[in-house]
């Protein structure tokens, strides 16, 4: 077990509180003394009326995250949890749990329904989380963060555990989340101490030295979580995984970019991984070469409906591929309706299963790639139909072409001979029939129109 870095011990006097902690979440704040990695977590709890679990102490699953800071100012009137930094589930049997001693009765507190009792128990536990090496977390010196827990019951019982409360206060209150909103932990009820700041009961313990290397992801943020602060992909460096001809460099963060080159331009030209056999065309088969170096998995992820994310359905296009050493070949195929234009992939590769698209990873590299999606040419060929004017400064443009096809309206107010012709496109894309679209602002003494197919590759 490493050194504490940081305590906030029980209160085991009778002014001491037990904070429900099931279906809501608990938080509290705490300072980084020595940059390093947390290696593990400490609490104390109880039970309320000394309930124990029917599965044993170690049957219940935790949830841990670490947050940033949300410092107290004119719109906060008190800190509160900010940005996910970091988060792990804790199965049963994954952590260490035993009672530790018998204290006089105390109170207990469920902040949601905001009820008081006393007594409500009298027995404290210590649970004892130990984080495994390539999940750690590295905290910067003088940082303050919030430390969550949250934590489900794998056996049906009538147990509930409250986290105790701690005589040392630093800072600010430990908060309860409340729905969408982080508020303020204060004792309440009849307790001796009402109206009074609670702060609760944990030991943060890590080991000193320098920060880790990391290799980040470089596509745009915050539209995709690319930022430490969003808790963007990250791999440690050097490993023996990576992908394409040079192993990654470190980044202190993301490095993100409008076309995902970021990386590439603020360091080493290393986002070389991945190629495609040709144009993305939607609705058809795309073989991804990926080169890698020494067998490892691959997970990646591409945003087909543009939406800024990586998270609908369908859109992680390799889940625990194992990789060969040197080049690999994925075929995929790209979904009828994904978007057309540019669009963001991010590729994940180590010698671990299972990443996301956000996290550390013990190794290896994440490399995200902008991509053009394109449309096959339409078999049948555009002809304006008619032009009605439905009303004054109204008109419905109506066309024949393909069903499958998305079509783009424009129109320019240039004479035609102009040498400086500006199409402008007006309206929403046109997706399927009825192919027509009405211009709601045709004033113009002069408008041309014209109906295209855009991303469509060239002959």
């Amino acid at each position: 077990m490493a050194p504490v870095k940081w305590l906030q011990p029980p209160d085991l006097t009778e002014n001491g509180v037990d904070v429900a902690n099931i279906h809501v979440q608990l938080a509290d704040d705490f300072q980084c003394t020595e940059t390093g990695p947390i290696t593990d977590l400490h609490l104390w709890t109880s039970f309320f009326h000394d309930g124990t679990p029917d599965g044993g102490l170690t049957s219940l699953v935790f949830t841990l995250r670490l947050y940033a800071d949300v410092p107290t100012d004119q719109q906060n009137p008190y800190s509160h949890p900010g940005d996910l930094l970091w988060i792990r589930t804790c199965a049963p049997g994954t952590y260490q749990a035993a009672r530790i001693a018998a204290s006089t009765y105390e109170w207990w507190h469920n902040p949601g329904q905001d009820y008081w009792e006393y007594p409500g128990d009298s027995q404290v536990y210590q649970f004892d989380f130990i984080v495994p090496e390539e999940d750690t977390f590295v905290q910067k010196k003088g940082t303050i963060y919030w430390l969550g827990v949250t934590y489900e019951k794998s056996v049906p019982d009538q147990s509930v555990m409250g986290w105790k409360s701690s005589p040392n206060h630093w800072n600010d209150d430990a908060c309860w989340l409340d729905g969408t909103i982080w508020r303020e932990l204060r004792y309440g009820g009849a307790h001796p101490l009402k109206g009074q700041s609670m702060d609760l009961a944990f030991a943060v313990t890590g080991i000193p030295g320098e920060e880790s290397a990391w290799d980040f992801g470089d596509a745009p943020d915050p539209r995709y979580p690319m930022l430490l602060g969003s808790n963007g992909a990250r791999h440690r460096v050097p490993s023996a995984y990576w992908m394409g001809g040079s192993p990654p460099d470190s980044e202190a963060d993301g490095q993100p970019d409008p076309t995902a080159m970021g990386d590439d331009i603020a360091g080493i030209p290393d986002e070389d991984g991945l190629t495609t056999s040709g144009l993305l065309v939607r609705g058809s088969n795309v073989v991804l070469l990926v080169t890698a170096s020494t067998t490892g998995v691959l997970n990646a992820w591409m945003d087909f409906n543009q939406d800024g994310d990586w998270a609908d359905a369908g859109e992680q296009i390799a889940a625990d591929v194992t990789l060969n050493a040197g080049l690999n070949y994925l075929t995929n195929t790209l979904p009828a309706n994904a978007q057309l234009g540019l669009t963001f992939g991010r590729f994940r590769f180590a010698s671990v299963a299972g990443l996301s698209v956000t996290g550390p990873a013990p190794n290896g590299e994440v490399e995200d790639h902008a991509f053009t999606v394109w449309q096959s040419r339409p078999a049948t060929d555009i002809v304006i139909t008619n032009i009605v004017c439905v009303t004054q400064g109204v008109l419905r443009l109506e066309w024949t072409g393909d069903t499958a096809t998305t079509y783009e309206t424009q129109f320019t107010t240039n004479g035609l001979t102009a040498s400086n012709l500006q199409w402008i496109t007006w309206g929403p894309a046109v997706t399927s029939p009825p192919l027509r679209q009405q211009d709601t602002n045709a004033l113009d003494v002069w408008r041309f129109y014209r109906v295209i197919a855009p991303w469509v590759p060239g002959p």
